[in-house]
């Protein structure tokens, strides 16, 4: 078993739907579960209903419900163009009742003036539950048995509406009866991401971008060999293909190195969106809906063996760069202490930092978290405020006693570029290097040609 989630811009419309159905049907013989999400833009056209129903905003409401009704209505006809016709019917007829459904829960919001998470979980819903609709009718007119199970009776999740947790347990247990026998006997299985219900059947959605993350749960509760993730990229790059034209698809990444470019700057899967599956470590496969035959990355939770040297790197840009130096009057330990008591006492977090007994650099995201910091330290140390740009190189052992000879390239390629440090990182797979700002990209692209 497989779990195959469908993202936005894969479920766009009535031919990108064909295409995915083309595309699971390739893959029939590994039963993969098929995980939608709502049509691309959906779900930012509900939270504007939403918003328009808090301010009793009737006309935009109308306007709004009816523009998805219209939307939903054209995809369905676009992808059962030559289905028979009381399967065209019929799905026509149950998108006028979830559409429906959606605009008179909007004009109770308009009536009551107030919009609860609860209400607003219940509105963002009617995106999956929309775009699956249409997605499993397509299956049927293809000839396939399919079944469309709601995700609101498989995910069990808490109250927390609009950012729920799931229950893994419970979950577990209601994948095992509900989907595996469908999945095993052959049949193919449609379902939302994003969305769950709580212990009273109370619908709850699990955050923006939770489509990735109920792939997860749905792949790690049914035991699943892989879990694929189509979008509109393959893979994962060696780095940003706008800032170096030459950057190419990593065949194979760790978790923990896509963790770093993820933090970094990098547009990859971020492992929080999938930590089920890499808590089970279960490997994630990131491809390209309209590139199918590309493989794409596979994201695996070790290093791989006989791999050397950088992989990727990724850039973080507008970055506050805050150098002190100790005045000689101080003591070593009280400079040390101030630091990182203005750290905690503060409440911020830094992205990187290198210091000896005598001066420290700081790379943080905030200016106005480094104009305080620099009122602090100013007490005791001499304070620079400058911007930067931080680069992220990850690799299975750049760091570390095996990686020396490629810290020692990095800095060399990064010297033309005035760098301000270079250091490893935690663990083995990351150095990072900041250099100024006006010099990221080029000394991204110096940095990129290191990889072999």
């Amino acid at each position: 078993m497989i779990v195959m989630k469908f993202g936005g811009t894969s479920v766009a419309d009535g031919a990108a739907m064909r295409r995915v159905i083309d595309i699971v049907l390739g893959h029939a013989d590994l039963k993969p579960l098929v995980v939608c999400s709502a049509c691309a833009g959906v779900t930012n056209k509900l939270i504007e209903v939403a918003d328009a129903a808090l301010q009793a905003d009737e006309a935009t409401v109308g306007q709004l419900t009816e523009s998805l009704r219209a939307r939903h209505l054209e995809a369905a006809a676009e992808l059962l163009l030559n289905a028979a016709e009381p399967l065209r019917r019929e799905t026509a007829a149950q998108i006028e009742e979830l559409s429906a459904e959606l605009k008179r829960l909007a004009e109770g919001v308009v009536l009551l003036r107030e919009c609860t998470p609860r209400s607003r979980a219940a509105i963002l819903s009617f995106g999956e539950r929309l775009s699956t609709l249409i997605v499993a009718a397509g299956f049927r007119a293809a000839g396939r048995d399919c079944r469309l199970l709601d995700a609101r009776e498989l995910m069990l999740t808490d109250s927390v509406y609009l950012n729920a947790a799931a229950d893994l347990a419970e979950t577990r247990k209601r994948c095992k009866k509900a989907i595996q026998p469908l999945l095993e006997s052959g049949c193919l299985v449609v379902t939302q991401g994003f969305i769950g219900a709580d212990a009273r059947n109370v619908t709850t959605t699990n955050g923006r971008g939770g489509g990735d993350l109920s792939a997860a749960i749905f792949g790690a509760a049914l035991g699943v060999a892989e879990i694929q993730i189509w979008t509109d990229v393959s893979g994962v790059y060696t780095t940003d293909p706008r800032l170096a034209p030459n950057a190419r698809t990593i065949a194979r990444i760790t978790f923990d190195e896509v963790g770093e470019l993820a933090y970094f700057g990098a547009r990859v899967l971020h492992p929080d969106t999938i930590r089920p599956a890499v808590a089970d470590a279960i490997p994630v496969r990131v491809r390209n809906t309209f590139d199918a035959e590309h493989e794409g990355t596979l994201l695996v939770p070790d290093a791989l063996p006989d791999v050397d040297g950088i992989r990727a790197v990724a850039i973080r840009k507008r970055v506050i760069l805050l150098s002190f130096a100790m005045r000689s009057a101080n003591r070593t330990s009280r400079f040390l202490a101030g630091v990182y008591n203005s750290l905690v006492n503060l409440g911020i977090e830094a992205l990187a930092a290198q210091g000896s007994e005598h001066h420290y650099v700081l790379c943080l995201e905030d200016a106005d978290a480094a104009a305080s910091l620099a009122r602090e330290f100013r007490e005791f140390a001499d304070v620079d405020i400058s911007e930067a740009a931080v680069l992220c190189a990850v690799g299975p052992r750049v760091a570390g006693a095996d990686g020396a000879a490629v810290v020692a390239r990095l800095a060399q390629v990064l010297q033309p570029f005035e760098a301000l440090f270079v250091q490893h990182h935690v663990g083995n797979i990351s150095i990072l290097a900041a250099v100024p700002a006006e010099r990221g990209d080029e000394a991204l692209r110096a940095a990129h040609d290191l990889i072999s």
